[in-house]
């Protein structure tokens, strides 16, 4: 049984290296491109009560480096029942800031992201979420990617604010795993995920792929869906921008039922997958995180030797921090190795309650519910 065991955990150890490997090349494929023109982005950003987080965002969008003259920035309010609205008319009266209501029979993320992007000005459409924050040379570093016309969509670098609590520490590092694995399988030649929060792509190629149809009743996945038929239709036309000066910033969790249900929502999309590589990928995480809580329950019921553990469970952390350090540097997070530990002893359990929950169990999502027993 151990020689099984011990498969299990070397396949998973030569996909992590692998991943390491496609973070590394990432340095190699990000050639700077020669500026040529500086293109007119349209900035959509769909919300629903999010009266808290606007403002900064706001702030941040006028203090943008890239020409005024160059962008506009288009909400789309998804029926909010707070001050949200009222917040962003508020600055209409700068000239690239629009405010555009949801018709009342459309709902959803999708739905508003899909409403302002058909109305947009911008060659370039350029996604974040509302409770986001950016930095002063986003867009001009975004345009720089659009320089390559091979380039159909650009995703980029989110990072979790960790604060104080080593909740959100946990939350933070969690997600540059998934930062990594996004960074690296792009930079591998095979794309697997993206993050609506730092996203951009030509309204053409959304155009020509038909945008979220065949998708846009699932609340989740606006990002990685539209990335997979765009991987699809046209080879090596998807970039990752990984400088420091683009990285968007998101809030972690404030509460265990918050993150629960985050992740139940990021979760549930996976079985909408078509077979791929990105399913492989997810099946392979998944095996071997249910491989590891089976060989660490029979570990200490006698089954198998500490030594036999520590060596495999060793090895495991080795690979890992390998792979996670570098992706640590690039986003400026400081590598905790509390953290790092404490996710070692919790990590493949939650995984694989995540990994089985999400797909019989709903979660709430701005204020709605969603039921997946129902899609």
């Amino acid at each position: 049984m151990i020689t099984f065991f011990i498969g299990v955990f070397l396949v998973y150890y030569v996909s992590v290296l692998a991943l390491a490997f496609g973070w590394a090349r990432l340095a190699d494929k990000q050639r700077k491109q020669s500026h040529q023109q500086d293109h007119f982005l349209s900035v959509v950003i769909a919300f629903r009560n999010e009266a808290t987080n606007l403002p900064a965002l706001l702030v941040n969008l006028r203090e943008q480096s890239y020409s005024q003259e160059k962008f506009e920035v288009i909400f789309v309010d998804d029926h909010s029942d707070d001050q949200s609205p009222e917040i962003v008319k508020a600055s209409e009266s700068s000239s690239s800031i629009r405010l555009m209501q949801l018709p009342q029979h459309l709902t959803g993320k999708k739905a508003a992201l899909d409403f302002g992007i058909r109305q947009a000005k911008g060659e370039v459409i350029v996604t974040t979420d509302a409770d986001c924050r950016v930095m002063p040379q986003w867009l001009s570093f975004i345009n720089e990617q659009f320089q390559n016309e091979k380039i159909k969509m650009v995703t980029g670098l989110v990072r979790i604010d960790e604060s104080n609590s080593l909740f959100s520490r946990l939350q933070a590092l969690e997600f540059v795993s998934l930062m990594g694995t996004t960074g690296a399988t792009i930079g591998l030649g095979s794309p697997t995920m993206c993050n609506g929060a730092n996203l951009s792509f030509r309204k053409s190629a959304y155009l020509q792929v038909n945008g979220y149809e065949g998708n846009a009743t699932i609340p989740s996945g606006d990002d990685e869906f539209l990335m997979r038929k765009i991987n699809s239709t046209w080879k090596n036309a998807i970039a990752f921008l990984d400088d420091e000066q683009s990285i968007v910033f998101t809030p972690a969790q404030h509460s265990f039922s918050q993150w629960i249900n985050q992740r139940l929502r990021w979760a549930s999309k996976w079985k909408y997958n078509s077979p791929g590589f990105s399913k492989a990928v997810a099946l392979i995480v998944l095996s071997f995180h249910m491989g590891f809580t089976i060989f660490f329950a029979l570990t200490f019921t006698g089954q198998f030797t500490m030594k036999q553990f520590t060596l495999l469970w060793g090895t495991k952390m080795l690979v890992e921090a390998l792979f996670l350090i570098p992706v640590c540097s690039t986003v400026k997070l400081r590598w905790r190795w509390i953290s790092f530990f404490v996710l070692q002893f919790t990590y493949s359990f939650y995984v694989v309650a995540i990994g089985i929950f999400s797909q019989v169990k709903g979660y709430e999502w701005k204020g709605r519910r969603w039921d997946p027993k129902r899609a």
